[in-house]
């Protein structure tokens, strides 16, 4: 039995697959912009689930796909909950001030527009988190994490400035001698010359200050990140495109002959009798009170995108990825947003099943009306993943 299931933690993403009877665990995207207990609870109880009688639960790998703070603000908790062996992060390069000024605007933006004091505190504790993970901060609390993040190089595609537009790596897991399922990254980048021209003007912001510890900064001028967030989009334009390239994550079963799940009689009741051992009994009473499905065998692909933009070549890599098989489940980018949901009808991915995660009330406004009106007109199938509702689904 596999389960895969998409959290309820408003506006954000946290994603978690559990192979081979709960042998193997990995998540995709860690956070959320609405109250942090969201995703705190949704953790705690996922690692409860299936740590059973151990101290903590093993968990293979973590992707967070990119910094945006609703993807990866529950990664710290994470890791003191349970034993993660290899987090993935979005390769930002070597340059530092570049590296602390994307995690600083990602993290106090929504303190400084909204006014939000009173998680201040954890805001600066997360900005020196992710600072350690990347390197960049020597802080004695964080800096042993270090050691667990890698970036995908395994097969990086130039263009013709010899600029690394996309890192693509793949890897089997299963029994020995016995591949059982397949992971498949995907990571769009910045152009060199785009970098090169950020490089110069943070420099040139920087320059006006005595020090620069980005921290000290922003606290004796908070208008100062608006000005980083000009300097921004005056390179990636509108919205800062450099943290809309995410990591995208293809997952998908390499057996064949497997046993079919019927939604129905015995396929019901071992459905149930899973989500029993596994401590969701509470949602056993009606199952159509449950947003779930159930598939089967090796015709299944699961696509999670984070915010991605797709493009002609992400797409290409998807649709030779999912060749001929029958069934695709597409996590909708970027909480359905018009300009993310267009990428995906232009590049001609079609899915079976659409899931859009987002939070009521957000300050985004996404889901976008127009991306809804398209799933219905179209008469496609889409769940809601918001603060109340969670989807699960299992291929067996």
């Amino acid at each position: 039995m596999n389960c895969f299931e998409f959290h309820s933690v408003g506006q954000g993403l946290f994603y978690t697959g559990s192979l081979m009877h709960g042998t193997y665990h990995f998540v995709f995207d860690c956070g959320t912009e609405n109250k942090q207990n969201y995703v705190n609870d949704c953790i705690d109880n996922y690692v409860k689930s299936f740590s059973y009688d151990k101290e903590k639960l093993d968990i293979d790998f973590v992707v967070i796909s990119h910094l945006h703070k609703d993807h990866f603000s529950g990664l710290m908790h994470l890791l003191h909950k349970a034993q993660v062996k290899k987090i993935y992060l979005p390769y930002l390069g070597e340059n530092k001030d570049f590296i602390r000024s994307t995690l600083a605007l990602s993290i106090f933006q929504e303190q400084y527009d909204q006014g939000i004091e009173d998680n201040a505190q954890n805001n600066m504790r997360l900005y020196y988190f992710m600072c350690g993970l990347y390197g960049v901060d020597e802080s004695r609390d964080f800096i042993r994490y270090r050691e667990l993040v890698v970036y995908i190089r395994n097969d990086e595609k130039l263009n013709k400035n010899r600029d690394v537009v996309y890192s693509i790596e793949k890897f089997d897991v299963g029994y020995t001698n016995n591949p059982y399922w397949q992971f498949k990254l995907i990571q769009s980048r910045a152009y060199g010359e785009q970098l090169k021209l950020l490089y110069k003007k943070l420099n040139i912001f920087f320059d006006q200050f005595e020090s620069r510890n980005l921290i000290s900064i922003f606290l004796n001028n908070k208008s100062t990140l608006k000005e980083l967030k000009v300097i921004y989009e005056s390179v990636f334009g509108t919205g800062n495109a450099l943290n809309l390239t995410s990591i995208l994550l293809v997952h998908f079963p390499l057996y064949v002959n497997a046993v079919s799940i019927c939604p129905y009689n015995d396929g019901l009741y071992r459905f149930k009798k899973f989500i029993k051992n596994h401590y969701y009994s509470h949602y056993c009473c009606d199952i159509n009170d449950y947003f779930y499905n159930i598939v089967a065998n090796d015709s299944v692909v699961s696509i999670l995108t984070g915010d991605a933009k797709v493009d002609s070549i992400i797409s290409s890599e998807i649709n030779n990825i999912r060749g001929k098989r029958d069934n695709l489940i597409l996590q909708v980018p970027h909480h359905g947003s018009k300009d993310n949901w267009d990428a995906i009808l232009n590049n001609k991915i079609e899915a079976e099943i659409y899931v859009v995660p987002f939070g009521y009330g957000n300050r985004h406004k996404l889901p976008s009306s127009y991306t809804i009106d398209s799933l219905i007109k179209d008469s496609r199938e889409f769940y809601c993943v918001n603060q109340k509702d969670k989807y699960l689904y299992f291929i067996d």
